[in-house]
């Protein structure tokens, strides 16, 4: 539970107050994980303070010293900075505006000049990679999916020679869901509502003879709809598994 405010009287001290912080609204309220982390952050800045100017007055803090420790914890370490990354940065950010919130709204006279983060803006996080597998694992990956089936056989000597699958076993499905993502693109979420009548032609005989086959009415983000056209893999292998799912 946290700990009562009132009546306490805290030196004009980053390091006071950040304790006082920690064991009223942090400790026993987070996880014993995050509490570290931002006991860490609120130290480093505590530390960057005092090395700037000799004391860690918290009255004397203004929005200037945060975007200087901002500017810190990015800086390459041969500058003596900490070289963190955007995120890591915006985690530190958000410790110490927490802080600082917290504080300005139990005890507005320790931070005279208002709330220090109130105008800190994050920093923007890089564009997301893209990761896609190369034409040799491509090529791995559709080896493994031709001999599928043969790894979902029992092993037991008495069934060993008749080929049997096991019971929970869909080689044929896996394998076509796989060369579907392969050869469309499509997303996990819109592959899962896909359904066999949505591809064109939709028999077997029609779609193994077919140079060109295609899924209608594909569902996509924002209520979207498109068509995807299939290529040779994707082709065959919803030609198998709909003579697996074939009645009779």
């Amino acid at each position: 539970m946290p700990l009562p405010i009132g009546g306490l009287t805290v030196p004009d001290a980053i390091e006071a107050w950040a304790g006082r912080y920690l064991d009223a609204a942090v400790r026993g309220v987070r996880s014993p994980e995050v509490a570290d982390k931002i006991a860490l952050h609120l130290a480093r800045f505590r530390d960057h303070f005092h090395a700037a100017h000799g004391h860690d007055r918290l009255s004397a803090v203004i929005q200037r010293e945060v975007v200087a420790w901002r500017n810190h914890l990015t800086a390459d370490p041969a500058a003596g900075g900490l070289g963190l990354a955007p995120a890591t940065v915006n985690t530190h950010l958000a410790s110490l505006s927490g802080f600082t919130t917290w504080v300005c709204t139990h005890d507005p006279a320790a931070l005279p000049h208002g709330n220090p983060c109130a105008k800190v803006g994050d920093l923007p996080l890089p564009p997301l990679e893209p990761r896609a597998l190369n034409p040799g694992q491509v090529r791995t990956l559709k080896n493994v999916l031709d001999r599928l089936p043969r790894f979902h056989q029992h092993k037991g000597r008495r069934r060993s020679g008749a080929g049997e699958l096991h019971g929970h076993a869909r080689p044929l499905r896996d394998r076509a869901i796989v060369h579907t993502l392969l050869g469309t693109g499509l997303r996990r979420e819109d592959l899962v509502n896909l359904d066999l009548d949505q591809i064109v032609p939709n028999t077997p005989e029609a779609l193994r003879a077919a140079k060109k086959a295609k899924i209608s009415g594909v569902r996509g983000k924002g209520r979207t709809s498109r068509t995807v056209f299939l290529g040779a893999d994707g082709r065959t292998r919803p030609v198998r598994l709909s003579r697996a799912r074939a009645p009779g």
